[in-house]
């Protein structure tokens, strides 16, 4: 019989890790699809219209956000074949993809252990007992407050890392329509 003290202390520290991933990933989520919308249309701006490379840059540097990273690698590329801008986009956005995942493995981990720690903890209470006492369902209740917000969190989490690599995938295509544009439209002024 695991003793109930060392399960609850289990489910205390992962409660207690579960709320840090919660409250680490609102704040870097938040952030990461804020202003892209914005920061396309400025960033279309001084290609298309401007034909400058460097004020495109100088706006990815200014915004800060994860998809600016990710259009400041292409933009840094112009100048090499397409593939290369391509190439650069998408390792930029697989390196922000795993920075807004981080911490997602230990919310699943909460949502799935917490309650067959809890339910562990109940039946070793109840064992050698042929009623089960309230107190000895405390543990399962104690699983299921770890494990319910952690799933809900993962779920709300991983819907956010979807929404961010369709704007990656829209502004990615944007970049490389900006720069087919502003090649077309001769010399870029300012390239760099």
């Amino acid at each position: 019989m695991l003793g109930g003290d060392l399960i609850l202390w289990l489910l205390l520290l992962l409660a207690i890790a579960v709320l840090g991933v919660l409250a680490g990933r609102f704040a870097g989520v938040r952030a990461a699809g804020a202003g892209a919308d914005e920061l396309l249309t400025a960033l279309r701006n001084a290609l298309v219209v401007k034909r400058s490379v460097g004020e495109a840059v100088r706006l990815c540097e200014q915004s800060k956000s994860p998809v600016a990273s990710i259009l400041k690698a292409g933009l840094l590329k112009y100048g090499q074949p397409r593939e290369d801008v391509q190439w650069a986009v998408a390792n930029a956005a697989l390196r922000e993809r795993d920075r807004l995942e981080r911490g997602l493995p230990l919310l699943a981990a909460g949502a799935k252990v917490a309650p067959l720690l809890g339910v562990l903890d109940t039946l070793s209470k109840a064992a050698g007992s042929s009623i089960v006492a309230v107190e000895s369902l405390a543990p399962a209740a104690a699983g299921l407050a770890v494990a319910i917000p952690a799933h809900l969190g993962l779920i709300y989490f991983r819907s956010r890392v979807d929404r961010f690599e369709r704007q990656v995938a829209m502004a990615g295509n944007v970049l490389l329509e900006a720069l087919t544009e502003m090649d077309r439209g001769g010399a870029p002024t300012g390239a760099r």
